[in-house]
């Protein structure tokens, strides 16, 4: 029950956060293809909020181009904030009343100018993050883990970072016993996490075993949930393992205590879900377990 507690409370209290900026915004997730201004049509219903986005992002927003050909480019794989209603308003009161245009001549200009990104576009369901994670311009906190055991816990840590397994094929688990695929949990209670409309985390533990539970990072593709990251503990063996897209897995056999794990799982999913996300969608392999040693305070 410990993890599932954690897990709950902890993004009750992340959703219910303001960001650096003490407004209550949301964040969008740029994915390839988007530009400026077709996420001002789709996530705020007028192109020419493009410019109100380029002022609320400006560390994140860059000019591509010379000349009147100059045009904001925001790189993929980021995350923006969206303005406020408020902030729309006063946008929309002080700069689109005054300097409206022809819409259709504005957004034949806009899309001329995204043409070429709209043949690499991703496909994905519209996402709009709530600010539930750290924000753009700041970097996610090292996570802190308390173990019990400082001689094992460093031991342990030395492994986990020395063991860059290669890469294993899905195949059947009966050909290659290295791969981990954990049978259903018996008498398990479960609980689920929503981190966005894309992701969510996934907790099942034991009620007879409180060294079994699968804790799953669940991504939405093509209207199901697939699981593109999760750790493992059942029938004495712990792993972690990145899915990939194409079948692929990166497994990690960790030789710590389970609830070590636990503490894993939480600080991993919460503060790195994104990484783990954009890591998916973008077909590369994620190295978010390299980034993220386990240390003891």
């Amino acid at each position: 029950m410990g993890a599932l507690q954690k897990l709950t409370g902890w993004a009750q209290r992340k959703t219910s956060s303001r960001n650096s900026h003490g407004l209550n915004r949301a964040r969008y997730f740029v994915l390839a293809g988007d530009t400026l201004e077709k996420i001002a049509e789709k996530s705020l219903g007028d192109i020419r909020f493009v410019g109100l986005l380029v002022t609320i992002n400006r560390t994140m927003v860059k000019m591509m181009g010379e000349g009147s050909s100059r045009a904001p480019y925001i790189q993929p794989g980021t995350s923006i904030y969206l303005p406020t209603q408020e902030e729309q308003d006063v946008y929309r009161a002080n700069f689109m009343a005054k300097h409206s245009r022809d819409s259709q001549d504005t957004n034949e200009s806009f899309s001329r100018r995204g043409s070429k990104g709209d043949l690499e576009a991703v496909r994905m369901p519209k996402v709009v993050f709530a600010e539930s994670a750290t924000a753009f311009d700041e970097e996610a906190p090292a996570p802190k883990i308390i173990f019990d055991r400082e001689e094992i816990t460093k031991k342990a840590a030395a492994e986990i970072l020395a063991q860059a397994e290669p890469e294993i094929e899905a195949i059947d688990k009966d050909k290659d016993s290295a791969i981990f695929e954990p049978e259903e949990l018996s008498g398990a209670i479960g609980a689920v996490v929503q981190l966005a409309d894309c992701c969510r985390v996934l907790i099942n533990e034991s009620t007879t075993n409180n060294d079994e539970f699968h804790i799953k990072l669940e991504a939405y593709i093509r209207n199901s949930w697939t699981t593109i990251a999760a750790y493992y503990s059942q029938n004495n063996r712990i792993a972690r393992v990145m899915y990939r897209t194409d079948g692929r897995r990166k497994q990690i056999d960790m030789q710590l205590p389970s609830s070590v794990v636990k503490e894993m799982a939480e600080e991993d999913f919460m503060h790195n879900w994104e990484r783990h996300y954009r890591g998916y969608m973008m077909q590369q392999p994620s190295s978010i377990w390299l980034e993220f040693p386990a240390r003891t305070i």
